[in-house]
């Protein structure tokens, strides 16, 4: 896994995407509003280290190559190291497992898995292309959320049925693509910290 090159930009963006705006509140309720069964304590399926993201700034795209490169990349990833808050240490590429490795013609997919120094294994697919020299780029798909792609990566790396899917065509231009499933998703629906509500999401 350490031999790919992932660029400091397409990580910065793809994990903007997971992040959720913070502190956590209740949702506003109207004051004529009768209410229903309590559902709950709210958050209190959420893990504790969830609990405290900062908010997101305002993150505009580049438009300026140069600028981004001498100034606002190293900005940028200050501020999202910021905004993550303390994390766990970094899993140990040495301690991921690959599954099973298929020949797939232009690439080799291999299927992987490794702890998230948190509370469990994450499952994923690396797509690597076999014509190529060297160190190249990776591409993070990110699946969406909820029933219709509670097949997790495979929406965005494999599955050729899937409006989702990047994969094919990143890896004909040269790119590694990878992917992971997250919580209620794929194979790691079931086995979150919450796992009698993760449960609850059929596979499609």
């Amino acid at each position: 896994m350490n031999r790919i090159s992932v660029s400091t930009a397409t990580f910065a963006f793809s994990v903007l995407l997971l992040l959720a705006p913070s502190p956590a509140q209740d949702p506003p309720r109207s004051k004529a509003a009768k209410g229903g069964p309590k559902q709950g304590e709210p958050w209190a399926l959420v893990p504790e280290t969830f609990q405290h993201l900062k908010q997101i700034p305002e993150w505009p795209l580049p438009t300026n190559l140069e600028k981004w490169q001498n100034v606002d990349r190293e900005k940028t990833r200050a501020t999202l190291i910021e905004c993550l808050g303390e994390l766990p240490l970094r899993p140990d590429p040495r301690k991921v497992r690959v599954l099973t490795t298929e020949n797939r013609g232009d690439h080799t997919l291999e299927h992987f898995e490794f702890h998230n120094g948190v509370d469990m294994v994450v499952t994923g697919v690396l797509l690597i292309p076999k014509h190529r020299a060297g160190r190249v780029p990776a591409i993070i798909g990110l699946h969406g959320h909820g029933s219709v792609t509670s097949n997790g990566k495979d929406v965005v790396a494999t599955n050729p049925d899937s409006s989702q899917l990047i994969g094919p065509m990143h890896i004909r231009k040269g790119y590694v693509v990878a992917a992971i499933d997250g919580y209620f998703h794929g194979d790691r629906i079931g086995k979150a910290p919450a796992e009698s509500a993760t449960t609850k999401m059929p596979k499609n």
